[in-house]
């Protein structure tokens, strides 16, 4: 509260009413302009530096994610040793399949196939059992797998298999499955919209000239390396299917034999080789092969697989390595370890499996 007058103001102050001159008051009105003036140029600098901050975080978040996309090999965890029951922690298969980063595995074609077994092994005996994390990590992981196929037009086959039989899972039990039926719906209209997606794959064969080679121009030697390279009995088969020339060479007797040793035991092939002898007493390996793959199933191989590290109880991928308490503690480099071997058991989907805690 204030009373004006000619000569200046009178202000009320905690002393009583104090008088201040018309000069008085026009030194505090420019002082007050200016820091108004500097307050308002703060600002427009603080804005100026928080855009600036801004922009720099997102450069740093993107070369953070460029990071994480290219050293998505170097991942691991460590098992606690005791089991569950005595350490008291545990992996549920939502952080396993995030903290391997299965979602970026998928994009190394060393690592698909393996990526896709394990996504069979839990759309079999895992999917309604998923907690809501886990469900988000598997459809991820499952989105990233048909974008690659739809990249790539390759795997097209296997993937749209898994996505029939998650679509199959999703509508039988309904009752019996983990989370609200508007969480699983929106799963299968996810599943409906990808399998919609990969019929949709253009397979349009690329212009061919004239004058390049073609794949019959090789000689014999160099299409029987190729379908040597083949370890899968359909694709030689299929293979064979395209002319009577190449079905010559995919009637070799000797890769039949070779795939017979490689898939499965002596033991197996003996049990059952005499009963495909020909008059010339000669085994007629393909039908062996046929037979013992109807019977046994063929043995499914993988360029790129996970690993467990008998030292420290690591899981990680063949290519990416992990820390080995091996190589860090100086402990284990003097004479009461030096009897010591590091070993690596290769894990198979199934057995890779085994290690979580079952539904």
């Amino acid at each position: 509260m204030a009373l004006v007058m000619n000569e200046g103001h009178w202000v009320r102050h905690i002393s009583g009413w104090i008088h201040i001159s018309i000069a008085t008051t026009h030194y505090f009105n420019r002082i007050l302009t200016d820091d108004t003036e500097t307050q308002r140029l703060s600002n427009i600098n603080n804005r100026n530096q928080e855009v600036e901050s801004s922009q720099d975080q997102n450069k740093e978040n993107e070369s953070n994610r460029k990071k994480k996309s290219i050293d998505h090999h170097s991942c691991y965890i460590f098992l606690p040793r005791g089991g569950a029951k005595k350490t008291g922690f545990y992996f549920t298969i939502g952080e396993v399949l995030n903290r391997l980063d299965f979602s970026g595995a998928v994009h190394d074609h060393r690592r698909f196939n393996y990526v896709c077994r394990i996504l069979e092994i839990i759309t079999e005996s895992w999917l309604f059992a998923l907690s809501g994390l886990a469900q988000k990590n598997f459809f991820f992981i499952l989105e990233e797998s048909v974008t690659v196929v739809s990249e790539t037009k390759l795997y097209v086959n296997r993937v749209k298999k898994i996505l029939q039989d998650i679509s199959k899972n999703l509508l039988k039990n309904p009752h019996f499955h983990v989370g609200s039926p508007k969480t699983w719906n929106k799963w299968l209209d996810l599943v409906k919209d990808w399998l919609q997606q990969l019929n949709t794959i253009d397979y349009t064969p690329t212009e061919i000239r004239v004058d390049s080679l073609q794949l019959m121009d090789l000689p014999p030697d160099c299409l029987n390396r190729i379908m040597s390279s083949l370890a899968n009995a359909k694709d030689i088969v299929n293979f064979g299917l395209t002319c009577k020339y190449i079905h010559e060479i995919s009637e070799y007797t000797l890769r039949w034999e070779k795939l017979c040793r490689f898939h499965f035991t002596q033991q197996q092939i003996t049990s059952i080789s005499p009963k495909f002898l020909d008059s010339d007493n000669k085994v007629n390996w393909k039908g062996v092969y046929s037979r013992l793959c109807h019977r046994h199933g063929n043995r499914e191989l993988y360029n790129n697989v996970l690993n467990l590290c008998n030292h420290c109880n690591c899981i990680y991928w063949t290519d990416g390595g992990h820390p080995c308490s091996a190589e860090i503690t100086p402990e284990f480099s003097t004479r009461q370890f030096s009897d010591v071997v590091v070993t690596q058991q290769n894990l198979t989907p199934e057995e890779f499996m085994k290690l979580w805690p079952t539904p």
